[in-house]
Parts: structure tokens; C-alpha cells; sequence
């Protein structure tokens, strides 16, 4: 048999074993095997569809926006890239929990009916994991596009600096909404 043919075997093979090994653990007896697969299963594909959808806009700002400027310009437009998911990370999620759109008495109507609170902390934790993941998508984009530019790109030393701005830069971004909430 040819490599390719192997590879494609061995693929299927491996894909086969790991739904069987899915469907065997979200049929657990033990509820709490089957609870935390789920989990899992929802995790990840809540991560594979962030970087389906974070893909698709950037490259959409990539052919649109920044195709043929220089890096100074691509720098720019990748943290505004950033700064826009970030935004619609906390506007979806204070909407979602009542913080935007209602008022006090709304909010304690939700908080003290189960059924209304679990909907909306599902809502939350659905699309709170979907875009946390784009906006730190996003934002690695946004801090790798700086290391291409010419001073960190000096040597391994220099793309490392970014590290550290990346935290203190990002950490910022979150005081300043924290203090606003």
C-alpha cells in the first residue's frame, strides 16, 4: 500500500476510535462521566467554531482593510480587530444577564425564578465561551502582528519583549472594563 493510502487508513481508523470512545463515555453509567464529557464535546467545538468564525472575519479585514498598507497600518487595524471582539465579548454578555436592557426589578424577577436564571446563565456561558475564544484569538493576531514588525523581529530575545506587553497591555484592557462594570 502507498503512504497516502496508510495515511488515510490510519485516519479513518483513529476517527472511528475516537466517536466510539466518545459515544462510550457519554453513555457512563456514573452521571458525573457523562456530565463532564459533555462538557468536554461542548468546549471543543465551541473552540473549533471561534476559530472558524475568527478566521473568516480576519481574513475579511485582512482583504478589505489592510491588504498592501505597511505593518505600522496592519498593527493599527489588528488591535481595533481586537478591541471590536473585546467589546462584543462584554456588550453580548451584559445583555445577556440583564445588566443592559432591564431594570432592577426585571433583573430580580430572573434571579429568583429557576427556570429564567438557568437560561440565562446558559446564554451566558454559550456565548461568553464562544467569544472569549475569538477576542483571544483576535488578540493573539493583534500581539503577533507586532512581532513582525522591525524591532522585534531583530532576534528571539526581542520577539519575547511582546510577551510581557501583551500581558500588561491585555491585563489593562481588563481593569478598564472591570472598573466599569
Amino acid at each position: 500500500a502507498s503512504d497516502v493510502a496508510v495515511a488515510i487508513a490510519a485516519t479513518l481508523i483513529g476517527s472511528v476510535s475516537i466517536v466510539m470512545m466518545l459515544y462510550y463515555l457519554v453513555n457512563w453509567p456514573d452521571k458525573d462521566i457523562r456530565k463532564y464529557s459533555y462538557q468536554v464535546i461542548s468546549s471543543t467545538i465551541s473552540i473549533f467554531c471561534a476559530v472558524l468564525l475568527f478566521q473568516t472575519f480576519n481574513d475579511l479585514v485582512e482583504f478589505y482593510i489592510t491588504e498592501g498598507h505597511d505593518i505600522k497600518f496592519k498593527v493599527a487595524v489588528n488591535f481595533v480587530h481586537q478591541l471590536v471582539w473585546f467589546s462584543v465579548l462584554q456588550l453580548a454578555l451584559a445583555w445577556i444577564s440583564g445588566c443592559l436592557c432591564g431594570s432592577d426589578e426585571k433583573r430580580q424577577v430572573i434571579i429568583e425564578d429557576h427556570e429564567s436564571m438557568e437560561h440565562v446563565e446558559m446564554n451566558m456561558s454559550c456565548w461568553g465561551v464562544l467569544l472569549a475564544h475569538m477576542t483571544g484569538f483576535a488578540a493573539i493576531n493583534s500581539w503577533g502582528t507586532v512581532q513582525q514588525t522591525a524591532f522585534f523581529k531583530q532576534s528571539p530575545f526581542h520577539a519575547l519583549i511582546v510577551l510581557p506587553l501583551a500581558l500588561i497591555g491585555n491585563v489593562m484592557l481588563q481593569r478598564c472594563t472591570d472598573t466599569i462594570r
